[in-house]
Order: structure tokens, then C-alpha cells, then sequence
């Protein structure tokens, strides 16, 4: 998955390209851009992640440039981030759905904190083998807590945060819940919650069997009916 830089700085782009592979993102997924064109036709042929678009622009504002770009079906959705030295611009800026705005000259930990705010909400982020992925927080089956690591059980494959499950805890989004010390589960994937010999568990498909802790079980059991008629899951795949 790809994020745009847009801006006819030559020395604008590396500046966030280098804030970015501070945060992790590989060099080969930011592609930076000095002209509309060729953006265009890179964004309309290729998935985006995130669009940083400048305002002050020859030919076409960032601003219309927005505007274009969400009269096309591939870009109704796309992420954009606004950067700028014109602080008048803000309302305009959320007109055409912007994340947010930027003030130049770009302050490192006002990024961070930008892009923590965008993707944290929508996806978690795993470095994994030197390589960023971005995995939809539907997606993701449950978080195991293995000694002072948390398992990251996406689909049939597995990734692994250095936070704890606590720390974890504190960053889900709705849909989720505690349901063992070890264990937190997206409820949108069970199916069934299923006691025998005196222990519960959430069955997740055929094979996966999540125990549910006497303490908890009242309130699984609440949440669980609050659920239990969600079929659909026409959710997308984790990009790298």
C-alpha cells in the first residue's frame, strides 16, 4: 500500500518522506510527486493509503486537486492530509474531507501524532521482518498475551507486538472485549459461545476456541447477545 507526497518542493517531499520512514514506512511505499500529472495517474492506477497533498500548487491548488479526486470512485475514501503555511485554509480543507491540515514547516512530533490519530483507529500497525503492515482492525481475529508479548491472530497468520495486552487494551476499537486475562476478542467473528464440563468458551469458525474466564462470562454473555445476529463481514485485507 502506497502514501502519496504531492508538492511542487522538491525539499518539502524528502522532508516528510524522511518523517515517515521515522515512523516506520518503507522508502518503496512513499512515492513523491512535484506535478499533478503524473500523481494522477499513479494514484488512479494504484492503491493509496494516505495522500499528503500541498495547497500552494502551480496549474491546480491542492485544494481542486482534492476536489477532483473525490468525484472518482477510487478516491472517495482515500486519506488526505493537508500540508500548508496558510493556516486560513482549515475550513476548506474539511469541505472536500480532509484527515486533517498541517502548518509548513512540518514539527516531527505534530506528525506523528497526526498519523497515530489516522491509522491507529482504522488499522494496527506491525512492523514484521523489516517490512510495515497495516492490518484492518476487523480483520483481526484476538490478541493473546504470551509472556510479555501480545499475538496478533490476523486470519491464518500471526504477528507479534511488543506491548503488553493491557497497553493494547487501551487502543481497540469498538467491537472488542476482554473475555480472559490472556485473551481480548473481536466479537464481530464469533460464533458461538459454547459451554462444557463446567468451562466457557467463544468459537471463532470451526477450529478456534477462545477460553472465557467465570469471571467475565456475565458480561461476554451480555455483550455476545449484542452480536450474535452479525453475519456479514465484507471487511478488507492487510496491505504491506
Amino acid at each position: 500500500m502506497n502514501l502519496v507526497l504531492l508538492d511542487d518542493e522538491p525539499l518539502a517531499n524528502a522532508r516528510l518522506k524522511r518523517l515517515l520512514m521515522l515512523q516506520g514506512f518503507a522508502a518503496e511505499q512513499i512515492q513523491c510527486f512535484e506535478a499533478f500529472e503524473p500523481a494522477w495517474q499513479f494514484m488512479s492506477t494504484h492503491p493509496v493509503m494516505l495522500l499528503l497533498l500541498d495547497i500552494d500548487m502551480p496549474v491546480l491548488s491542492g485544494m481542486e486537486v482534492a476536489k477532483r479526486i473525490r468525484q472518482q470512485s477510487w478516491g472517495q475514501q482515500m486519506p488526505i492530509i493537508f500540508i500548508t503555511a496558510h493556516p486560513e485554509h482549515a475550513l476548506s480543507a474539511f469541505r472536500v474531507r480532509a484527515m486533517d491540515y498541517l502548518l509548513k514547516p512540518v514539527v516531527a512530533h505534530e506528525f506523528a501524532q497526526t498519523l497515530s490519530q489516522l491509522f491507529h483507529h482504522r488499522w494496527l500497525l506491525v512492523q514484521q521482518a523489516g517490512v510495515q503492515w497495516r492490518l484492518p482492525w476487523q480483520q483481526i481475529l484476538y490478541l493473546q498475551a504470551q509472556d510479555k508479548l501480545t499475538r496478533v491472530q490476523y486470519q491464518q497468520r500471526e504477528f507479534w507486538l511488543p506491548e503488553s495486552l493491557k497497553q493494547m487494551e487501551d487502543q481497540l476499537p469498538s467491537g472488542w472485549l476482554r473475555v480472559h486475562r490472556a485473551y481480548l476478542v473481536n466479537m464481530m467473528w464469533v460464533d458461538a459461545l459454547i459451554t462444557a464440563d463446567n468451562e466457557h468458551h467463544l468459537l471463532l469458525g470451526e477450529q478456534i476456541k477462545i477460553p472465557v474466564s467465570r469471571r467475565l462470562l456475565a458480561a461476554v454473555r451480555e455483550y455476545w447477545e449484542l452480536f450474535k445476529q452479525k453475519n456479514a463481514r465484507p471487511f478488507p485485507d492487510a496491505e504491506s
